[in-house]
């Protein structure tokens, strides 16, 4: 078991810095829904363990 177990609730603010990190570097965009995707396409090697 974890001695560092860390509640979601209590790491919103970095969730966010997280999130607007990835915008920012072009990892992830906010959809006509306002709603924030992963951009697979940023990663060349996103899906390589799927086959």
């Amino acid at each position: 078991e974890s001695d560092n177990i860390l509640k979601a609730t209590e790491n919103i603010d970095t969730m966010q810095d997280m999130i607007s990190l990835l915008i920012d570097r072009g990892h992830a965009y906010v959809g006509a829904d306002g709603v924030v995707y992963y951009s697979v396409e940023s990663f060349s090697d996103y899906g390589q363990l799927s086959g």
